[in-house]
């Protein structure tokens, strides 16, 4: 008995153990279902309208005005149409474009609808976004994202927007969508989007990668949609320098790089890629003002917009004189004087975008912008007319662009036929030598023939103290510091006494004066032009003569002295070569002012050859110095001091060689000579 009371309770114990399993089965099965029925977004919605949607896949500004319409109230100016227009021919038909627009007038809220556009019809199936950091770029996505599911865009794009509305901005819900039970692929992260995978959509499967300047661009791929590996076909550089960035020549440069090898460099052979840059600029030189020269880029076809395209007539007068002299003092009364006067202050001017303006504060446009050039001059150039200039700190300061291009067709280490005296100077550091030779008329019209670093380096264009330079210590790498100065500075003197300096009609020119600079290093210095053993050479020193101290002209000099224009020949005891000591603060002016009278003026100053960009770098050295006249005890002066963070050792060099033809006793026209007094023993 009680074994068949056992039996009956295992079987019932069976029973229940395998209804619960079934149970088990069926609330799994219902939790699949319902997981598959949350996780599945098919069937999409139709197209709310197809006539629409397709009448903008060939003009962008529909589009924007169409889809966008929140972004984009204002109606567009004539500037914003040949803008987007640019736009879109470069990303249908691909390119390289740089565009600058003034600040403020929506250039990066349209390149955003355009990213927007060129993947919804299927222009592009993977875009690259590059700002000046990850953050700006990641905020551009962000603003992306929001414009893929606004409520337009879901009515005829339902099979882009509706999946990726679905995810309601969760990264984590887009791992298991699935579209007809297949998993649509979608990505939703901070840095990166891909579009859902959806048969026949042209935007099926598409990416758009967030990234800073200085973030990993080379190499950026992903995996398209049978397994292929996809590169970026558009990348769209928005801003990609800051304030500091582009008043920096090294910073610039690396952005260069970064563009030159890392996204250009981002298409696979025998591909096509369209790049195009948006951009504002800030400084004269910098990233923008690069890519929009067709001096220095002419393959990017560079497009600048202004604010005002052509300046009123009464500008001196009405607007800087008498109006700016109103609004210094009061905002009302500058509106009363435009008010009364608009129609003689408006006349010539015509502006890029006439009715925006704050109409609480401003009666138009034009005043808009005049209120700018009035309240910040600096800014006004850059940010709104997209021409920087250089500070004006003396009328003297030639900037970099126009050094560079005075160019004279010359060829390098060729001496002009009326040319009399040929000078060179080195400037002397611990890991790297600079030199610079220069050719001089009777008049002292100056042609810079050569200049260079000794030992010779890898790139046209690089920074004193970044690895990867040539020194002196790989050089001669059995020497110490001052065993290296002294084997470079003899190599280096060696190397420009015994180069062919010949005239356009094959006259050879022998060097008149080379110094070498012995302010850093005197004995090492000696030491090699004792070994060289040439009159020609001597060591030297400069002295910035500030205008609280006493002229050279004032000075009273050793004995067995020579004294000229700005320059003193004195022997120094215990030494054997006189150093000749020269006033650089005169000669630095003297060379700005040389670089800007134009070519072949008399006293002027040119570079061989005939491509400016070729002398970028001795450009920037030229110009990493500022000027400041400067008045005291009667003198006024201009004084040179160096920017911090810039190379200025051409610019040393080149003055130097200015200094060497007063030692050898070249006046500019009207100079009066200068009463050299005689040697004596002491």
């Amino acid at each position: 008995m009680e074994g068949s009371e056992r039996r009956t309770s295992a079987t019932a114990g069976d029973k229940g153990a395998a209804a619960y399993e079934r149970q088990k089965r069926r609330a799994a099965e219902r939790s699949r279902r319902t997981s598959l029925a949350g996780r599945e977004i098919a069937p999409l919605p139709p197209i709310f309208n197809a006539r629409r949607r397709a009448a903008c896949k060939y003009d962008l500004a529909l589009f924007l005005r169409t889809y966008l319409p929140k972004k984009f109230k204002k109606s567009f100016s004539r500037n914003h149409l040949r803008y987007i227009r640019t736009l879109q021919d470069a990303i249908v038909d691909g390119g390289l474009r740089a565009i600058a627009m003034p600040r403020g007038a929506g250039k990066t809220t349209i390149v955003k609808g355009a990213v927007v556009w060129a993947i919804l019809y299927g222009w592009h199936k993977y875009v690259l976004v590059v700002s000046a950091t990850k953050t700006e770029a990641t905020e551009l996505l962000a603003d992306v994202k929001k414009s893929f599911v606004s409520e337009r865009i879901r009515e005829d794009f339902p099979e882009v927007a509706v999946p990726l509305a679905r995810l309601g901005g969760s990264a984590l819900l887009a791992r298991g969508q699935l579209f007809e039970g297949e998993a649509t692929g979608i990505v939703w992260q901070t840095d990166k989007i891909k579009t859902p995978t959806i048969p026949g959509s042209a935007a099926s499967a598409a990416t758009i990668r967030a990234v800073g300047i200085n973030g990993a661009i080379r190499g950026a791929s992903t995996d398209g949609v049978d397994g292929e590996t996809a590169r970026p076909s558009l990348v769209v550089c928005d801003d990609l320098q800051k304030i500091e960035d582009a008043k920096n020549p090294e910073r610039v440069k690396k952005i260069c790089d970064k563009i030159e090898r890392d996204i250009i460099g981002l298409a696979a052979d025998g591909d096509s890629m369209t790049v195009v840059m948006v951009c504002t600029c800030i400084e004269p030189d910098d990233v923008s003002a690069i890519y929009l020269s067709p001096e220095t880029r002419p393959q990017w076809n560079g497009l600048r917009f202004k604010m005002v395209e052509r300046f009123p007539d009464r500008l001196d007068d009405l607007w800087l004189r008498e109006y700016a002299s109103r609004r210094r003092k009061s905002a009302k009364e500058a509106n009363a004087f435009y008010a009364e006067h608009r129609e003689a202050m408006d006349a010539g001017a015509v502006v890029d975008w006439p009715e925006n303006y704050d109409r609480k504060k401003e009666a138009s446009r034009l005043q808009r912008a005049m209120n700018y050039l009035i309240d910040d001059e600096a800014s006004f150039w850059s940010e709104r007319q997209n021409e920087p200039r250089a500070p004006e700190t003396a009328s003297l300061v030639c900037d970099a662009r126009t050094i560079r291009s005075r160019t004279n067709g010359l060829e390098r280490f060729q001496v002009p036929n009326d040319a009399t005296t040929l000078t060179a100077f080195i400037d002397v550091h611990s890991d790297v030598l600079y030199y610079a030779v220069c050719a001089f008329k009777d008049d002292r019209t100056c042609f810079v023939v050569d200049y260079g670093a000794f030992p010779e380096q890898r790139e046209e264009y690089f920074f004193k103290g970044r690895s990867g330079n040539a020194t002196l210590k790989q050089t001669f790498a059995f020497a110490d510091v001052d065993g290296g100065i002294q084997e470079g500075v003899f190599s280096l003197i060696h190397q420009i006494l015994g180069e062919t300096w010949l005239s356009v009609s094959g006259h050879v020119l022998s060097i008149s004066r080379l110094m070498v600079d012995v302010g850093y290093r005197r004995d090492p210095v000696e030491s090699a032009i004792r070994r060289v053993g040439v009159p020609v050479v001597s060591p030297a020193k400069g002295r910035a003569i500030g205008a609280t101290r006493k002229p050279m002209s004032e000075w009273t000099p050793k004995p067995g002295a020579k004294v000229g224009n700005r320059w003193i020949a004195e022997p120094t005891p215990g030494r054997a070569f006189k150093t000749i000591t020269t006033d650089v603060n005169f000669f630095k002016s003297e060379v700005h002012a040389a670089f800007a009278a134009p070519v072949g003026s008399v006293a002027g100053a040119s570079l061989w050859g005939s491509v400016g960009e070729r002398h970028r770098m001795f450009a920037d050295h030229c110009c990493a110095e500022r000027c400041q006249l400067v008045k005291a005890a009667g003198n006024e002066v201009a004084e040179w001091t160096a920017i911090p963070g810039r190379d200025n050792h051409l610019f040393d060099c080149v003055v130097g060689c200015f200094a060497g033809a007063a030692v050898q006793g070249l006046r500019k026209p009207g100079e009066r000579p200068t009463r050299r007094r005689e040697e004596r023993d002491e």
